[in-house]
């Protein structure tokens, strides 16, 4: 779990962080957190080509959706045709209720992922760490996540 001062290094950089666990074997899958924001887009299109090695990995476009009616729209199909142009197993999930707790209840006890998750901007990335679903997920998922701010 990173201390205050890992935490407000991380909310001033300018580049992707990529926060590891002490101990993890491999990475057969990657999980796009996405919430169809301009941060979320900007996560996705980072790593992608910042690691094009992982191409032949599984691809999740994970959503949590606070919504009764959960709706795949136009720029859900524009994210899966992008994203099925950079790999080769590309999966979409939609989950329903609060952010934090759904994503805690996914990844609980997962292994061999790779979360990636936007912020926009630094004051965000700050609060995104200190009371959002990224600072859950630091905390309670031994899971190496990928973070970017926009």
């Amino acid at each position: 779990m990173p201390s205050h001062f890992v935490k407000e290094i991380l909310a001033r950089v300018e580049c992707p962080v990529l926060i590891a666990p002490e101990k993890f074997e491999n990475i057969e899958e990657v999980v796009f957190c996405y919430d169809g924001s301009a941060s979320a887009v900007f996560a996705i299109k980072q790593l992608t080509y910042l690691l094009p090695e992982i191409q032949d990995r599984k691809v999740l476009l994970l959503e949590v959706s606070t919504k009764s009616e959960q709706e795949f729209t136009e720029g859900h199909r524009r994210m899966m045709g992008w994203l099925r142009s950079h790999y080769h197993r590309v999966y979409f999930h939609s989950l329903k209720g609060d952010v934090k707790d759904e994503l805690f209840h996914y990844f609980f006890k997962r292994e061999k992922m790779l979360v990636v998750i936007g912020a926009y901007g630094r004051s965000v990335l700050s609060n995104f760490f200190r009371k959002s679903s990224a600072d859950v997920l630091i905390k309670a998922v031994d899971l190496p996540i990928f973070i970017t701010h926009h």
